[in-house]
C-alpha cells in the first residue's frame, strides 16, 4: 500500500506528465514534453541532439506504459500510475536501476553549459517543460539545494529522487522535486 504522502506526490507527478490535462497519460503527453524540450533548448528536428532527447523521452513513455498500463488501453489512469510507481519504488533493485537512471536523465537534459550539474535557471527550465510555473520551479530548486553550493549534481538528484519517491517524511527536501503540491502550505 502506498502511503498518503507518497500518493499525494505521485498524483502531483502524474499531473506534471499529463500535459493536455485530460486525466490520463498517453504517448502524446510525452511527445508534448519532447516538443517543450526542443523549444526550450533550441533542438531542431533532424539533429543528433534532438534525436537523442526524443529517444530518451519516448523511452520514458515506453517504460511508464509498460509498467503502468494494466488494462492495455494505452492510457494510464492516476490509479494505474500510483500503483505502478508504488510497486517500482518499493523494490530496491528496480528503483536503483530505473528511477535513478531518470535522475541522470534530468541532469543530462537540463545541463546546458556542460558542467555536469544544474543551476537554478537550468532546473527551472526543465521543470517549466513539464508545465510547472517558473516561480514554483525556482522555489523547488531553493528547497532542494541543501548544501549551499547553488547546484544540483547527479548525486544530489539521486537523493532527491529517493526522497520524493520513497520517503514518508513530510520534511524531506526531495518532496520539493516538482515544486509545491496543490494545497501545499510549505513555502
Amino acid at each position: 500500500m502506498v502511503s498518503a504522502l507518497r500518493t499525494r506526490k505521485f498524483t502531483a507527478l502524474f499531473a506534471c506528465f499529463d500535459s493536455d490535462k485530460n486525466g490520463v497519460l498517453e504517448q502524446r503527453d510525452y511527445e508534448q514534453f519532447a516538443r517543450n524540450l526542443s523549444q526550450a533548448y533550441n533542438l531542431a528536428p533532424g539533429t543528433a541532439a534532438y534525436a537523442a532527447m526524443y529517444a530518451e523521452t519516448m523511452a520514458l513513455w515506453d517504460f511508464v506504459h509498460n509498467v503502468a498500463d494494466q488494462d492495455g488501453d494505452h492510457r494510464i489512469t492516476p490509479a494505474e500510475f500510483i500503483a505502478a510507481y508504488g510497486a517500482l519504488t518499493n523494490d530496491d533493485a528496480t528503483f536503483q536501476q530505473l528511477l535513478m537512471s531518470y535522475a541522470a536523465y534530468v541532469i543530462r537534459t537540463g545541463d546546458q553549459n556542460g558542467d555536469g550539474r544544474l543551476d537554478e535557471d537550468e532546473y527551472a527550465t526543465i521543470l517549466c517543460c513539464y508545465g510547472i510555473a517558473d516561480a514554483a520551479a525556482r522555489a523547488a530548486f531553493r528547497h532542494l539545494v541543501t548544501d549551499g553550493s547553488g547546484y544540483l549534481t547527479n548525486r544530489a538528484m539521486e537523493q532527491i529522487f529517493a526522497e520524493f519517491f520513497r520517503s514518508d517524511d513530510p520534511a524531506a527536501p526531495g518532496n520539493w522535486m516538482i515544486g509545491p503540491m496543490e494545497g501545499d502550505s510549505r513555502q
